[in-house]
């Protein structure tokens, strides 16, 4: 896969909704390779231009975020 089709193909994924997490992180670990650097900024314009806006839900990196810890519930005899 070329540079322009690895593009296309994330571009695809990332307005395609319940895909911009996977996408966002897939076009993160491409950009690793050399052939594809530049990988990441070439998909956000194309998202920009297509005037797709994910879901809040969707935003930020949702998977890292850790639930608040329980309360501690403490009785009275």
């Amino acid at each position: 896969m070329n540079f322009e089709q690895a593009v296309d193909w994330m571009t695809t994924l990332a307005t395609t909704p319940g895909w911009w997490a996977y996408a966002s992180q897939r076009a993160q670990e491409m950009e690793r390779d050399e052939l594809y650097a530049g990988l990441r900024d070439a998909v956000r314009e194309r998202v920009r231009a297509s005037g797709y806006r994910p879901p809040r839900s969707e935003l930020g990196e949702w998977w890292e975020i850790r639930p608040a810890p329980l309360p501690v519930v403490r009785r009275r005899w």
